[in-house]
């Protein structure tokens, strides 16, 4: 299911208007499965924004959608909470000139298997 919301994924956002900025991720799920993100903004108004996230509502099975017209300042601290302070955490990233199917397989494999707090 990951590779196909992750290739459906990267053709909407080639798509997706300037006022659209989306994120996705294979995060721990329930039961120590693996579930498929997508975080989705606009930045106009409400009725442009439905409009626009429309396509990724119909990607696949929703198990949780918390869409809604909020501030600025909130958006921003949407992910405070996975980045407590003092967390020693080390990250790797690259600059990718395209999502290719490759690339979304490589990382799909990487994350097959990655543990989480949900496995102890």
């Amino acid at each position: 299911m990951a590779a196909t919301v992750l290739k459906r994924f990267r053709e909407l956002a080639a798509e997706a208007p300037d006022a659209c900025a989306w994120l996705a991720g294979i995060l721990p799920g329930p039961a120590g499965g693996k579930i498929t993100a997508v975080l989705v903004s606009h930045f106009g108004s409400e009725e442009q924004g439905q409009r626009a996230i429309r396509p990724i509502r119909e990607l696949g099975s929703i198990l949780l959608d918390t869409v809604a017209r909020v501030p600025y300042c909130t958006l921003q601290q949407q992910l405070d909470a996975s980045y407590p302070k003092g967390l020693r955490s080390y990250w790797k990233s690259a600059f990718l000139n395209a999502l290719t199917d490759e690339v979304l397989g490589t990382l799909i494999d990487a994350l097959r298997d990655t543990p989480s707090n949900r496995d102890q």
